[in-house]
């Protein structure tokens, strides 16, 4: 899990390198694919310096998931809505994305 404590990130989808989200510094992610037990779906690519902090999947579950169950809680029903949101916006940027393609070949 990576906390940014400076910077800007910007998250692509692998294949194509389509960006279709950024965080700024005071956001996270990697928790929808420790609380989902999911590979990852997406790269980051920083759009400036970014500085981040790190919280590794051991640690998480050892410290947030049992010595915190109510903050685990909702982080769960946060990444659950997260990860609604992360398809969608995957959705309409290979959307636009192939949209553009089309205009560039007429």
């Amino acid at each position: 899990m990576f906390f940014i404590t400076k910077g800007r990130v910007s998250f692509v989808i692998e294949k194509k390198q389509i960006p279709f989200k950024d965080m700024l510094e005071g956001g996270y992610f990697g928790e929808i694919d420790i609380i989902f037990k999911r590979t990852r779906s997406f790269s980051t690519r920083s759009a400036v310096d970014t500085d981040f902090l790190t919280l590794s999947k051991t640690i998480f579950e050892e410290v947030v998931v049992n010595d915190y169950p109510e903050v685990y809680e909702e982080m769960y029903l946060v990444a659950y809505e997260r990860l609604k949101r992360l398809k969608e916006a995957k959705k309409r940027a290979i959307k636009e994305f192939r949209e553009w393609q089309d205009d560039q070949k007429d």
